[in-house]
């Protein structure tokens, strides 16, 4: 039976989501609450117990649904929503969206040495910005309209402490940056690797990465990462993640 879950259910879905799509339902669970027209949260409960918990952000679903019980009513409710693109950690089947991509989330067990980088400074947003847009096709629009939602989206976080940004500079140019999209009192998930072309495969973006993971551990975090492609599961294999689970992406049919 899916629920539509207000206040009182959050320390349920914070004690079930503890996985990376589950941080990041948590997190935008804390910051924004159940109040709000752009975002909304469902429980899925099956003799009491949760076993799936379903976000709705802007025209995006998150589902995180392990060993789920009611994969019928979460096809029902994403497909009542109409949103465009649906994330989940389960395997699901649609009548009005299709199987994009499956990737792989990570969790950092690599060790806690010293990777020092410096905190991205608010005049360098754009930058950062500019460079994960750069560097990941896809991953935000060029126009400003898109940089001024994630913006402000970035800055109410970072001061609810659930987002933060790293970067190494040189020369006062950002070369490389990690971020975190979502961060709970006990997990976070990165996005937003990215390095500037001439300076990959010279240590940038392991610096950058390492330095955000190890500061996150020092706060007993649980680090996750969502791999894009081979070469990016390589790289974070080799500077110290392993392989978490499955995450399926899916788009509305035309």
């Amino acid at each position: 039976m899916l629920i539509r879950a207000d206040n009182d259910s959050f320390e349920r879905i914070k004690s079930f989501c503890n996985s990376s799509l589950g941080t990041r339902i948590s997190c935008y669970a804390q910051c924004y609450g159940f109040d709000r027209d752009f975002v909304e949260f469902w429980v899925s409960v099956n003799d009491k117990d949760i076993d799936a918990v379903i976000m709705r952000f802007y025209d995006s679903i998150t589902i995180t649904a392990k060993n789920c019980k009611s994969i019928d009513d979460l096809i029902v409710l994403t497909d009542m929503l109409a949103c465009s693109e649906v994330v989940a950690d389960v395997d699901l089947s649609f009548n009005t969206y299709v199987l994009n991509a499956k990737k792989t989330a990570y969790v950092f067990v690599g060790n806690t040495a010293e990777f020092p980088c410096d905190d991205v400074p608010e005049e360098s947003i754009k930058s950062m910005y500019r460079l994960i847009s750069e560097s990941i096709p896809g991953s935000f629009s060029d126009d400003e309209d898109s940089y001024l939602s994630f913006l402000s989206d970035f800055i109410f976080r970072k001061m609810r402490f659930a987002a933060r940004a790293k970067g190494v500079f040189q020369d006062n140019e950002l070369i490389s940056c990690a971020l975190t999209s979502a961060e709970t009192e006990n997990s976070s998930l990165l996005s937003g690797v990215a390095c500037i072309k001439t300076k990959r495969q010279q240590g940038a973006g392991k610096r950058v990465v390492l330095s955000l993971a190890n500061e996150l551990q020092s706060e007993n975090k649980k680090v996750y990462v969502i791999a894009l492609n081979e070469s990016a599961k390589g790289f974070y294999e080799h500077i110290g993640f392993k392989e978490f689970e499955k995450i399926y992406y899916f788009g509305r049919k035309n």
